[in-house]
């Protein structure tokens, strides 16, 4: 949903640039959605674009043929819905004045920022808790006036480990700069990655954990957690059930658009109230209280009519009588 800030962390190599990139595959290609993304690890450019690329077709770069029609047409839809913010520097400032060009030119609705590590505030890293707060209000902010989603990645502290030498889970609170991305964000996200040969892997294969540890509208998302196992090579994560163990694998290109998107519960009315409505409303809200006053006056023995002779509704007079 446009106009809120995801959080997402987790463990290194839980393939979390991955999953933030395949979702804006498929709001693009289910919805039509356009991403500004500001990645600065994935350069070069040319090379994160192939990735968005094998995530669009559902095949390694093996296995494409870049001489065929395929290829060009997923080439197009890529440049058409990913827009790279590339900026002289690092600043906040500079990546999302280039954001909101993006979404002023191309339509872009949603901006990914990953890794959060490589933004500058002021010149200096964003590692200070004030600093991070600023930088936060000022991309939620961002996603506010241009209606958009805004993602940000950020990195955890160095993990800890038990007495028996294994990793302690990691949450929103382990992000490194202090729990402010936690208190900011609309919703937060944990992964973790489980390898096959941990000695609590049962199934046999690697497996992705995604925690959601908060959320501020149950109607938009429900703390949980969910799984999926991630294709190597392809880059897409395919919903994975540990109950049962079956994988939903999605094989499909995502070359055509599947549905139109209907929001189930827009963020704003589709009319505006007009001013005579608005004024139509305050005043029932005002004789609403009135007669209440009234009537709780009348309870205790009080004379409703003076009550109402000293109200200073009923003293001040109309407009067209000059009242204010």
């Amino acid at each position: 949903q446009k106009g809120r800030l995801y959080i997402l962390t987790g463990t290194p190599g839980s393939g979390k640039s991955q999953f933030l990139d395949h979702v804006a595959v498929l709001m693009n290609a289910r919805y039509g959605w356009k991403f500004s993304v500001y990645s600065p690890e994935m350069m070069p450019l040319g090379e994160h674009l192939t990735m968005f690329l094998t995530k669009y077709l559902g095949r390694s770069v093996s296995e494409i043929d870049p001489d065929s029609a395929e290829y060009a047409d997923g080439r197009q839809k890529v440049k058409e819905a990913i827009h790279f913010i590339d900026p002289d520097s690092n600043e906040i400032d500079d990546v999302l004045a280039i954001a909101k060009y993006q979404c002023r030119k191309y339509g872009c609705e949603a901006i990914i920022i990953d890794p959060w590590n490589s933004l500058l505030h002021h010149g200096e890293s964003l590692f200070k808790v004030d600093n991070i707060n600023e930088a936060l209000l000022k991309i939620l902010n961002f996603a506010h006036r241009q209606d958009i989603a805004a993602f940000v990645m950020p990195h955890p502290t160095n993990q800890q480990t038990t007495k028996d030498g294994k990793p302690m889970k990691i949450h929103l609170y382990n992000i490194s700069g202090g729990a402010m991305f936690r208190n900011r964000g609309d919703f937060g996200m944990v992964m973790t990655r489980h390898y096959k040969d941990d000695d609590d892997n049962t199934f046999g294969f690697d497996y992705v954990e995604m925690a959601i540890e908060k959320t501020k509208w149950e109607y938009i998302a429900q703390l949980g957690t969910i799984y999926f196992r991630y294709e190597p090579g392809v880059g897409r994560f395919h919903p994975f059930d540990p109950a049962s163990g079956e994988t939903q694998w999605m094989q499909q290109s995502y070359l055509t658009p599947q549905q139109p998107y209907t929001p189930t519960l827009p963020l704003t009315p589709t009319t505006q109230p007009s001013e005579a409505n608005v004024q139509g409303f305050l005043d029932q809200a005002r004789r609403q209280a009135r007669a209440q006053s009234i009537r709780v006056l009348g309870e205790q023995g009080q004379d409703p009519q003076k009550a109402r002779s000293d109200h200073p509704r009923e003293n001040q007079g109309s407009r067209a009588d000059g009242g204010q």
